[in-house]
């Protein structure tokens, strides 16, 4: 797999990643000058690269703790993403680190409600274009998945959707 872009005046197909290991998800920056993607060697990490392909550099360093799904945040330069909890475990988290922190900061967590609570399984986060508001899949148990969505940076958890099928990969509405 590889990241690439389509110009839409006249469809012509180009190749931003590197091709040596298989790389996806891509998320554009809000100014459009960059994406994060996720590069997979044995674990997923995310990655970031010039909007023409160039200059990839490795965001997260999480060993072989995976992660997914990146999506930026309109301000402060923030990449929000989903990490496994644990080596092994199948429950993950919503994480967040700021670029100015790449390589010497530990990501951190967005959590809602108190750690002491079951944490299910939070992943395909979306940002809202004013910021505020995050919308992700709510999975318990790795069984049912719902869409919630909470205030920035993890406060008001909203259910969104209730639904004996799983609802997952919600997006916002770009403002007009």
């Amino acid at each position: 797999m590889q990241v690439m872009k389509v110009r839409p005046d006249n469809l012509l197909t180009i190749q931003l990643s590197s091709g040596g290991y298989d790389e996806s998800e891509p998320a554009w920056s809000p100014d459009g000058t960059q994406l994060a993607y996720i590069r997979i060697r044995s674990v997923g990490q995310i990655w970031i690269m010039n909007a023409d392909g160039s200059d990839p550099i490795q965001f997260t360093r999480s060993g072989a703790i995976d992660n997914s799904d990146p999506a930026w945040y309109p301000r402060e330069n923030l990449i929000l993403f989903s990490q496994v909890l644990g080596l092994g475990s199948p429950s993950k988290q919503l994480f967040g680190m700021r670029l100015q922190d790449m390589g010497e900061a530990e990501e951190y967590v967005i959590l809602p409600g108190s750690p002491s609570e079951y944490t299910p399984l939070m992943d395909n986060v979306d940002v809202s274009p004013d910021g505020y508001w995050l919308a992700f899949d709510y999975w318990y148990f790795n069984v049912l998945s719902d869409i919630y969505i909470m205030a920035f940076p993890g406060a008001n958890l909203i259910q969104m959707t209730v639904d004996p099928a799983p609802d997952y990969d919600a997006a916002w509405r770009p403002f007009p």
